[in-house]
């Protein structure tokens, strides 16, 4: 979890708001409002604002490091609402998918790798 926390730490303060990503499977966009030292808040596509934890994001780190999870042992997403798999879990808020909005935040910080077609997957860089 240090790890994690650490590269997040060297990342989390210089990351620009209003920023727009994608989706891991590039088919929906949404934008990056504000974040402050615990959270950030995006919108999505469909104007719905989140607020996502920093630890969602350290969790998700944290799952991808522990399991290896390097560029030639990818981590397969499966961000199925009905059927989640456990790094989709790692980034749960309260029940609520939010990996498709981590991942891309974490690669705009450079710390993982997405592969975007199907199944996705992902990787610490």
């Amino acid at each position: 979890m240090r790890l994690a926390e650490a590269a997040l730490e060297q990342c989390w303060n210089s990351f620009p708001d209003a920023t727009q990503l994608r989706s891991p499977s590039q088919s929906s966009v949404f934008d990056v409002l504000k974040r402050d030292n615990a959270t950030m808040e995006i919108t999505t596509s469909g104007q719905n604002r989140i607020v996502i934890p920093r630890e969602s994001m350290v969790s998700t780190l944290t799952y991808l490091i522990n399991g290896g999870h390097a560029q030639l042992n990818p981590c397969e997403v499966r961000n199925k609402f009905d059927d989640p798999g456990p790094l989709a879990q790692a980034a749960a808020v309260n029940g609520t998918q939010t990996i498709q909005y981590v991942l891309p935040i974490l690669q705009q910080m450079g710390l993982v790798g997405i592969k975007s077609d199907r199944p996705n997957a992902a990787w610490v860089v």
